[in-house]
Parts: structure tokens; sequence; C-alpha cells
């Protein structure tokens, strides 16, 4: 996958893996982050087996 320039406002978050919209606006708003994200089974990308599980850590 080439690396590909988006505009901030309006990130393909639809062509990235399913967990990037929970920590990629806080990294981009400079906030550090910390997250575990679980699927529970194969990992594949955007499909029924990638429902990202958020769990903060503290």
């Amino acid at each position: 996958m080439a690396p590909v320039w988006c505009d901030l406002r309006t990130l393909p978050y639809e062509q990235m893996w399913d967990d990037a919209r929970y920590w990629m606006p806080r990294v981009l708003e400079g906030r550090k982050v910390r997250m575990r994200f679980a699927w529970p089974g194969p990992s594949t990308r955007n499909g029924p087996e990638s429902r990202a599980a958020l769990e903060p850590r503290r």
C-alpha cells in the first residue's frame, strides 16, 4: 500500500483499518494515545470480523 496525501478534514477512514477512526483524530490533535484493539476472529481489513473494541488504558 502506497502512502497518499489527504486533506485532514476528509480523511478516507473507510479505506483504512477499522481502528484508525479511534486513534488517528487524537494523534492529529497532538494528543498521546494508548489503546488496545481486539478482534474476535481473524484480522480482516474492513470485514465482518474486524469490529474494534476500544479499551482506553489508564
